[in-house]
């Protein structure tokens, strides 16, 4: 199970996740490996990290990769995403033949600049897609839920009157203060959440700056 964080910031996006990735073996149990990269580079100003069955969500980054030329604006990446979640999706259904997985929540998050607009982009299987333009909008998938407590935690530490600063970079004060809570929490959850931790992953896409990756 993966645990991914999105924030629109004033000049950029920031996007996060843990570094556990979980494996469904064919007698049905599962194991883990820490310290993976599931954050994937689509261009310097587009990155997407998956939630779920990995064959599909690596499948259908790859193939938006590839299509990166049509992109020209959120709701662009929006139709290029539909037609290669389908095409994954039922690649997917005729190929697999290992234990049930209809019980996980296939998703894909999308987030970057185009145009100098940021972004994030919400993308699953069940639910209603979603494309967010408001400046510190954060959206936290996965987890089991762990990501209401952490949007908790940084609110609290980012209300004590720190302004974000467009001119440092390409990590000011409140970026420090995000990604230290997320990593915190994530280690915290560690021994509650079996399919969540392994440290995280981040990149701070930002107009003007050299993306930061972690």
């Amino acid at each position: 199970m993966t645990f991914a964080l999105a924030m629109n910031l004033p000049d950029g996006v920031l996007l996060l996740g843990d570094r556990r990735r979980t494996f469904h073996n064919s007698d049905g149990s599962t194991t883990t490996k820490d310290g993976v990269t599931k954050l994937i580079k689509i261009s310097e100003d587009l990155y997407a990290i998956g939630l779920g069955i990995e064959f599909v969500t690596y499948s259908v980054i790859v193939n938006v990769s590839d299509a990166v030329d049509k992109i020209k604006s959120p709701e662009s990446l929006l139709d290029v995403v539909k037609e290669k979640f389908k095409i994954c999706w039922e690649a997917h259904t005729s190929l697999y033949k290992g234990p049930n997985l209809d019980h996980i929540e296939t998703a894909i998050i999308f987030a970057g600049i185009i145009n100098n607009q940021p972004f994030f982009l919400q993308y699953s299987l069940n639910r209603k897609p979603t494309i967010n333009t408001e400046i510190f909008k954060v959206l936290a998938e996965g987890g089991n839920g762990i990501g209401n407590e952490l949007l908790q935690n940084i609110q609290i530490k980012c209300s004590n009157g720190t302004l974000y600063n467009v001119k440092k970079g390409p990590i000011n004060k409140i970026l420090e203060i995000i990604i230290n809570t997320s990593r915190d929490h994530i280690f915290k959850n560690e021994s509650i959440e079996y399919g969540v931790g392994g440290g995280i992953n981040c990149v701070v896409i930002r107009n003007k700056f050299t993306n930061y990756f972690i």
